[in-house]
């Protein structure tokens, strides 16, 4: 599948998602992300959940994925599992992360994303004085001073054009 641009520029954030399809075949679900030390083993639900919750850029790319491949499936005591974990606060009807369900979050949707072959890509443009960058899920980042960042979305195309050339010769 061809890389695809979802969003448009903006001075706030660009989004890029692609399908590496010359690699294995996609997990019928996110199943094969291990915990690190410390952290708790969640259930696909779960995970998904934290997806959900989150609605980043990469998370919303992940969960928009998932649902292509109908491995998306979560039930409401997902989500209230992940309030003894701490990964959530109870908000009555509804729940919110906390900061280490957001980083959890975070690390499931580049876990996923490897998985998947999904090459995720975002643009941060920060404020004054403070470097701007541009990452991928797949690893990828580059971070260039406020006065050269127009070199950024130079080199995120650069990276999509690279996977999409080992896309071409690995076909």
């Amino acid at each position: 599948m061809p890389l695809v641009a979802i969003g448009s520029p903006s001075p706030s954030a660009i989004r890029h998602v692609g399908d590496e399809g010359g690699c294995s075949p996609a997990p019928s679900s996110p199943a094969i992300i291990a915990p690190g030390a410390g952290e708790p083993l969640l259930t696909d639900g779960q995970k998904i959940a934290l997806l959900k919750m989150r609605r980043s850029d990469w998370a919303k790319a992940i969960v928009s994925k998932l649902k292509q491949i109908g491995s998306c499936a979560v039930a409401g005591d997902d989500f209230l599992s992940l309030v003894p974990l701490k990964l959530a606060i109870s908000k009555g009807s509804f729940h919110v992360l906390t900061p280490s369900g957001r980083w959890r979050a975070d690390q499931v949707a580049i876990q996923v994303a490897r998985a998947l072959g999904l090459h995720v890509i975002t643009y941060d443009w920060t404020g004054p004085g403070r470097p701007c960058f541009v990452r991928c899920t797949c690893g990828f980042s580059v971070h260039r001073q406020q006065r050269h960042k127009h070199l950024l979305s130079r080199a995120g195309a650069n990276h999509l054009a690279f996977v999409a050339s080992r896309q071409a010769v690995n076909a």
